[in-house]
Formats: structure tokens, sequence, C-alpha cells
């Protein structure tokens, strides 16, 4: 399975009509899955990496679609209820399928190391809801912790690579991965909409006692003047291409034209992600 063949047969495995139809996915992770099947393939070992990299990219898919089931509210309609149960039952679908993956390819010890995986990312996860609750976060903690739990099933797979790949893949892994989260925030962060990412908590760090104080009680008038006062779009811009350049620099010490135009790929996809966000003039 070539990488461009394995894109494709994710798309086989995660579509389902009543998911698509009323349910909101995340961005497949097909970035993280390539790099992975990239450095098992260049171990040389027949250990399926195809299956491998669909499956464990599949079991990351169900995680970040259960990320976005949000809290219920006690008046909101049946619709919504429904909605958020199917969310649910999506996440587990995609968890589904990549045991039923791996299972077919007698891979067992491949499924106890990515469930102890999924255990720890659960583990990781509470202690990040934790301090968002308690609002013990910093902006630069918070892109960490998500560093942290995207990274986390892909990494236990070193043990698979060449000595020389295994030392050096999970900075490449994790810098690349950071790109995603920043690009994510980029995207996200130009609407009104008072959401707790990056900006809402770079504001909390850096804002006047008033604006703070705006934001904790809900009454900031407009989260995007905010975003915009505060310059968080620049912020974020320079935080993204100082990101990009590190991982450029991670991957050309591999000496490998291969991955370096995988990368490339990779990065180019994640730029053009970066959209036009308000600035303090435009609002």
């Amino acid at each position: 399975m070539t990488l461009w063949n394995m894109a494709e047969t994710a798309r086989t495995f995660t579509r389902h009509d009543m998911i698509e139809a009323y349910s909101e996915l995340p961005p497949y992770p097909e970035n993280r899955a390539r790099l992975l099947y990239w450095f098992l393939e260049r171990s040389g070992r027949p250990n399926r990496q195809d299956v491998v990299a669909l499956a464990v990219s599949l079991a990351q898919f169900g995680l970040e679609t259960h990320d976005l089931v949000g809290e219920p509210a006690g008046d909101e309609p049946l619709r919504k209820v429904r909605n958020r149960q199917l969310q649910v039952l999506a996440g587990d679908y995609f968890n589904g399928r990549f045991y039923e993956l791996l299972s077919q390819t007698g891979g067992l010890d491949l499924v106890r190391l990515v469930s102890r995986s999924i255990c720890e990312v659960n583990r990781l996860k509470a202690a990040l809801y934790e301090k968002l609750r308690s609002l013990r976060m910093t902006a630069e903690e918070y892109v960490d912790q998500l560093e942290q739990i995207r990274s986390e099933l892909f990494l236990p797979f070193t043990g698979f690579m060449a000595a020389g790949d295994a030392e050096r893949f999970p900075a490449l892994f994790r810098a690349l991965v950071r790109c995603e989260i920043l690009s994510d925030e980029l995207k996200a962060g130009g609407g009104d909409e008072c959401r707790r990412g990056f900006a809402y908590w770079h504001l909390l760090q850096h804002g006047t006692p008033a604006d703070r104080e705006a934001l904790l009680t809900g009454r900031c008038g407009s989260f995007a003047a905010l975003i915009g006062k505060y310059k968080v779009a620049g912020l974020l811009e320079q935080m993204l291409e100082t990101q990009l350049q590190a991982v450029r620099r991670l991957a050309e010490s591999f000496g490998s034209e291969s991955l370096l135009a995988e990368i490339s790929r990779m990065l180019d996809s994640l730029s053009v992600r970066m959209p036009v966000m308000n600035t303090a003039e435009d609002l």
C-alpha cells in the first residue's frame, strides 16, 4: 500500500452515511499516519506497516472524534442530544475499526500496545480537563498538553524502527504535531466564539485586569476584538512559521530526499490552512 493509497483506504474505513450526515468530525490525522508509515517502511521489517499506520490513525481519529462531544445543556433540543450521542458512537465505531484491522492480521501484541497508549491518552486528557476547569493553564502549556495527547498513540512504535530512526523520530513527530496544533488554532481563533483555545489562555495571561475579568465573566463583548487588540493572530503566525522551520531542519538531519519531499508536502498543507484573521483595525 503506497502513502497515497493509505489515505484513500482510510476514507473507506471512516465513511458512514449516518455519521457524515449528522455528526461533526475532526480532520483525519493523515500527516501523522503518513509519517509513521514512512519510518516503519524504512525499517525494512515485515510488520505490515501499512495496516499498522492505518489502524493507529483510526484509533486516533476515534479519540479526536470523542473530543468534539460537548457538555450537555439542560434545555437543548432533542436533535442536539441525538447528534451528541451519535458523535460518541462515531468515535467508538472508528476505534472498533482499529481493533478489527489489527486482529485480522494477528497483531494482538500491537492491539495491547495501542490499548495501553489509549489509556495513557485518556489519563492525559483528564489532567488537561482538570487544569482547564480550574483555570490553571497558560497558553504554552495548552499547546504542550495537546502536543503530548496527539502524539502518544504513535510514539510507542519506535520499537519497530531502525535504531537511529527510533532515537530521532519522536522529536520530528512532536514538532509536526505542534505545527498542526498551531495551524488549527489559527484557523479557529478568528471568530467571535469564546472557545478555550490558545487565544483564550493567552488573553488570561497577558490581558489587563479588566479584560481578564470580562473574559472570565463572559462580558468581553467581542472575543474577536480582544484577539485583535492583543495581536494573537500575529503571534500564532510567528510561532507556526518558527515551528515549520524547525520541522524542516529536523527532517534534513535524516539525509533522505524522500522524507524531505514528504515533509514538504505536509508543511505546505499546513501553511495553506493559515487563514486571514481579524485585526484590531478591522473590528
